[in-house]
């Protein structure tokens, strides 16, 4: 659907169909209220998406590692008076990590939808579909 000028929605569970007509794809991802923009097809994106979730994943392990092992330093040394100020440190680089955790929420995003009861559609000379508001 290259010759398309404005957003167009497609939803289908024909991953050919969405490689076919899709050169630009966008994720709304509503949990974390964020939109993502991938430039290529579908097959693309799946690529894209796989390899970052491996990063992601790898980070995630690597912080929950170096978490657990400031918690079990302050855990062994707040008590003790020699190792306290330094149990206090290591808090404070605990607390910054996990205030860097919870979940930013940069902007709120809505979209109208259409009703396609209430659309019609036709095909011009090209064979290409255009979605018109029935009135």
């Amino acid at each position: 659907m290259t010759f398309c000028t404005e957003c167009l929605i497609a939803v289908s569970h024909s991953q050919d169909f969405l490689n076919a007509v899709c050169n630009r794809i966008i994720w709304i991802m509503a949990d974390k209220k964020v939109m993502k923009r991938y430039s290529g097809n579908y097959a693309r994106f799946v690529e894209i998406t796989d390899a970052d979730s491996t990063v992601q994943m790898r980070a995630y392990e690597k912080q929950q590692m170096d978490i657990a092992k400031l918690d079990d330093f302050i855990r062994k040394n707040s008590a003790n008076k020699a190792t306290y100020k330094s149990a206090q440190s290591k808090q404070k680089v605990l607390d910054k990590i996990m205030d860097e955790v919870r979940p930013r929420y940069p902007f709120v995003f809505s979209f109208p939808l259409i009703d396609l009861d209430k659309t019609r559609s036709t095909i011009d000379t090209e064979n290409h579909f255009c979605f018109h508001t029935a009135r």
